[in-house]
């Protein structure tokens, strides 16, 4: 480019590497790319992981991401092959195969729900009430759980005790 441009010198600062090291340099410069889908991106944070023995922390520091993030996007890995081509494919966002790795070791019930966020085209906040199991609430029976007390008080004070539960 700068033969083209006529330039005949190149301010430019030349290392001396090892292969491990450079391959560190590489696969981190090229986490900056644009195009590159969530699995992608987990998968070259793990061969950072894996190869260079970085803790998330580490790892954090050398790409400058939080390591929440960092945690977030690895655990994408989880998820079944085919949630993988989904998000690969731009069918699923990152935002959306989150919401499934819950389901990660029940792959039928992770594609399933992944195939109805994609047909319904459900936005994130849609996904996560999607796969988000139903909690039953909770009942407004009488709590027991100081009964015990309860009978121990009154009688080593020999009189009625009586404990009243509030918030």
């Amino acid at each position: 480019a700068c033969k083209q441009l006529g330039i005949p010198t190149v301010p430019c600062i030349v290392r001396q590497l090892t292969d491990k090291e450079s391959c560190k340099i590489a696969l981190i410069e090229n986490l900056d790319r644009q195009d590159l889908s969530a699995i992608e991106v987990a998968a070259s944070y793990q061969q950072l992981i894996t190869d260079f023995n970085f803790t998330q922390q580490e790892l954090s520091e050398q790409i400058g991401r939080s390591r929440s993030s960092i945690a977030n996007i690895l655990r994408l890995l989880q998820l079944p092959a085919p949630i993988h081509s989904m998000i690969m494919n731009g069918q699923l966002s990152e935002g959306h195969a989150r919401t499934l790795v819950e389901y990660a070791n029940t792959p039928n019930k992770c594609i399933e729900l992944a195939t109805i966020i994609i047909e319904k085209n459900l936005t994130v906040r849609q996904a996560e009430k999607l796969s988000t199991p139903s909690v039953k609430k909770p009942s407004k029976a009488p709590i027991h759980l100081f009964d015990n007390y309860t009978e121990q008080l009154s009688k080593k004070f020999n009189t009625n005790v009586k404990i009243t539960h509030s918030k």
